[in-house]
């Protein structure tokens, strides 16, 4: 809405209508400028040898949220909010070698495995609707109601033919989210918090098992854009403060 008020304090509407306006200036005969204002996220990929840039974006909120070892395929995250977490978040695939991204479905895509074949998803925010199908059937597999806000399961989605699965976690952990699988194809490390303990990096064996904590509490903080497991798999970069920032070797050692 924007309104007039003259110097007695009568007020009149001068419009009224959707989306962010801005006032810019009035006449003396009462016409207004206004300028309206619209934000748009979108990926842009340069290839070697090819000229200019290829616009990945799809609904105006497409955010980069990792790419293949062979740098051939991107997670999209497509959300109106910055780094997503709200019900609107969707997950997509583009193969730069195809003409179109390709939709996986509901949630927030979080680390592309190294080949490209799985994708680690986030499911803050999503209404128990979107969460029916293989991706409920998944959380009932690993003991989780989909309808639940508590999730205790790292949730994989494949990019290709296949389902949803899970790595079920102990009922001591309140959360487990950012899960990278490593490149024997046999663990994964994964951001953890367990009840009164503080966010904290873990490494666990796929096949089960108790996982195993690789850094001190408070070693949670995540960098947009960033993927913290190196390319072999030995170590993870992790920061408490986004402002100093030390090695861990995952198989367990002092940070450095």
């Amino acid at each position: 809405l924007l309104w007039a008020v003259d110097l007695r304090g009568r007020r009149r509407r001068l419009w009224q209508g959707d989306g962010y306006r801005q006032l810019l200036d009035i006449a003396p005969d009462g016409t207004v400028l206004m300028a309206t204002q619209r934000e748009r996220m979108s990926v842009l990929i340069r290839r070697e040898g090819t000229p200019g840039f290829l616009d990945l974006g799809l609904l105006g909120g497409t955010q980069a949220r990792g790419i293949s070892a062979d740098g051939r395929t991107l997670a999209l995250l497509e959300s109106p909010a910055l780094d997503g977490g709200i019900a609107a978040d969707q997950a997509f695939l583009r193969d730069l070698e195809a003409p179109a991204s390709i939709r996986l479905g509901w949630g927030e895509p979080q680390v592309l495995a190294p080949d490209g074949k799985s994708l680690a998803v986030g499911l803050d925010g999503q209404p128990a609707a979107h969460l029916e199908g293989p991706m409920g059937e998944a959380l009932r597999r690993a003991g989780t109601n989909p309808g639940e806000g508590r999730r205790r399961c790292l949730l994989f989605m494949p990019t290709g033919p296949g389902r949803p699965w899970t790595r079920p976690l102990p009922r001591r952990f309140e959360e487990g989210t950012h899960a990278h699988l490593l490149p024997d194809g046999r663990g994964l490390v994964f951001l953890g918090k367990e009840e009164g303990k503080g966010l904290r990096w873990y490494r666990a064996d796929l096949a089960g098992g108790e996982p195993v904590p690789i850094t001190p509490e408070g070693f949670g903080s995540l960098a947009r854009g960033l993927f913290p497991l190196s390319p072999d798999g030995r170590s993870l970069l992790v920061t408490g403060d986004l402002k100093t920032w030390f090695l861990v070797p995952v198989e367990g050692g002092e940070p450095r």
